[in-house]
């Protein structure tokens, strides 16, 4: 059964400061490594797209065979108001 993984504990949203650009790539490496959860059929939201560079690894070294995963960023998706 797909399993849907939500993270979002580590956003500007869920603290009270602007964060650093070093915690930004301390989040982004983070986030990198909840891919690796993954099964096919598995989604994931994070608050730090993956890049597809990565994602092809991950599919490669799990052997994941027709592997459609895809890194996207919410704001693409974001309806216009």
């Amino acid at each position: 059964m797909p399993t849907l993984f939500l993270e979002n504990g580590n956003t500007e949203a869920m603290v009270p400061q602007i964060l650093s650009q070093g915690y930004r790539q301390l989040i982004a490496n983070i986030c990198q490594r909840y891919l690796w959860v993954l099964s096919p059929g598995d989604a994931i939201i994070l608050p730090s797209a993956g890049n597809q560079e990565h994602i092809h690894y991950i599919e490669k070294i799990c052997q994941y065979r027709d592997a459609r995963q895809e890194a996207g960023r919410f704001d693409r998706y974001r309806r216009k108001t």
